[in-house]
């Protein structure tokens, strides 16, 4: 991923999967996929199910209604 600045110098970074870049955010939680569920409910885009990563955390991606993309995540150990 490369990363800039965003507006009042927010870090953006260029998703490697999504090739524009955006605005980020992320949650962790001990749940990814429950929380992925109330962000589709809530009216969320789903982009990649949660995936267990090799390092053993889980990651899912989803993009709110304003187009932010949002990292869901558990913590890292």
């Amino acid at each position: 991923m490369s990363t800039g600045r965003g507006f009042g110098g927010a870090p953006q970074q260029k998703h490697k999967r999504y090739r524009q870049v955006c605005q980020t955010t992320g949650f962790v939680t001990d749940n990814v996929e429950q929380t992925v569920n109330l962000a589709m409910d809530a009216g969320g885009t789903l982009l990649e199910n949660p995936e267990t990563k090799p390092r053993g955390q889980v990651e899912a991606y989803v993009r709110d209604l304003d187009r932010i993309l949002i990292e869901i995540c558990t913590p890292t150990n």
